[in-house]
């Protein structure tokens, strides 16, 4: 899948805790960027999403706007 999303630094708002590896995110901002989830991780403080370029990516931090 690909989602376009807004990525919030300590979010607490975004809980996209349905992504899958390879699903694909378009990370709006002043420039946009592109990057795909390798894989995901349940935690004690959320899910966190391992991506190809971007590092760790909790869910809470993403908010889908498209």
């Amino acid at each position: 899948m690909r989602y376009k999303v807004r990525y919030e630094f300590e979010g607490t708002r975004g809980r996209m805790n349905y992504l899958r590896p390879g699903d694909v995110l378009e990370i709006v901002g002043r420039k946009p960027i592109e990057t795909k989830i390798l894989w995901a991780v349940e935690r004690q403080d959320g899910i966190i999403y391992g991506t190809d370029n971007q590092g760790i990516i909790y869910a809470r931090e993403l908010v889908r706007i498209g």
